[in-house]
């Protein structure tokens, strides 16, 4: 069983695992601060600046299965 989220946002990529996802989470800091955003906060930032979640948005997502 998983955890569920609505609106569903599992296409945004909100993670440090490549050079983009740190590019990207630079940006988002830039954009609002250092205070930390609730999550509803951080989707509805990802959501008005397509250019932000753009960054990171090619990086392919591992499967669990793949570590």
């Amino acid at each position: 069983m998983g955890l569920c989220f609505a609106p569903d946002a599992s296409d945004l990529r909100v993670t440090l695992d490549t050079p983009d996802d740190l590019r990207m989470l630079r940006a988002v800091v830039d954009a609002r601060g250092t205070s930390l955003p609730s999550r509803a906060e951080l989707v509805a930032l990802l959501r008005s600046r397509p250019d932000l979640a753009a960054i990171n948005a090619e990086v392919r997502q591992k499967t669990l299965a793949e570590g």
